[in-house]
C-alpha cells in the first residue's frame, strides 16, 4: 500500500510543481546535474535568462515537448527568440505568463497567420508589457492584459 500511495503522491506532487531559473547558470546545472532525476511541467525564467543561449536551446531540445506551463519575468524583448520557443518548442503548452520591457512600440504577434493557433490553445494568457516612450526622458509606459 505504501508503494501506491508514494507513485500516486509522486504524480500529484509533480503536477503542482514549478522549477525556477533566475540566471543561465542554474540552467546549465539542472540540465547537466538535475534533470535526469526531476522534471516537471512548469518553468519559471528570471531576467538573467539568456532565452537563445546554447543552454536554452538544449533544454528546449530535452524538455520543450513536456512543458504546459511557462512564465518569462523581466525579460527583455527578444521577439523572435520568444516566438521561436512559442511556436516550434512547447507544443503542449497551455500557460503562459511574459512580463516583458520592450524597446519601442510593437505587435506582440509576427504577421503570420498560424501565430494564433499557439494562443489559442492557451488556457491562460497573462501579458505585462513595459514600453519605453521618449528616448529624451526614459519614461516607460506600462501595458498590462489578462486573459483567462
Amino acid at each position: 500500500m505504501c508503494s501506491i500511495w508514494n507513485h500516486e503522491a509522486i504524480k500529484l506532487l509533480k503536477s503542482k510543481a514549478q522549477i525556477r531559473f533566475f540566471c543561465d547558470a542554474h540552467v546549465k546545472t539542472y540540465i547537466i546535474n538535475l534533470s535526469r532525476h526531476y522534471t516537471c511541467s512548469s518553468y519559471e525564467f528570471g531576467s538573467e535568462v539568456t532565452l537563445n543561449s546554447s543552454w536554452m536551446q538544449k533544454f528546449w531540445w530535452k524538455f520543450g515537448n513536456s512543458v504546459t506551463s511557462l512564465k518569462f519575468h523581466h525579460s527583455c524583448w527578444t521577439g523572435p527568440d520568444i516566438y521561436e520557443i512559442l511556436f516550434d518548442h512547447v507544443p503542449k503548452l497551455e500557460e503562459l505568463s511574459i512580463r516583458l520591457e520592450i524597446p519601442q512600440p510593437c505587435h506582440f504577434l509576427p504577421p503570420d497567420p498560424n501565430a494564433r493557433k499557439v494562443l489559442e490553445q492557451l488556457r491562460i494568457l497573462n501579458l505585462s508589457f513595459a514600453v519605453r516612450k521618449g528616448a529624451q526622458n526614459g519614461t516607460q509606459q506600462m501595458f498590462a492584459a489578462w486573459i483567462v
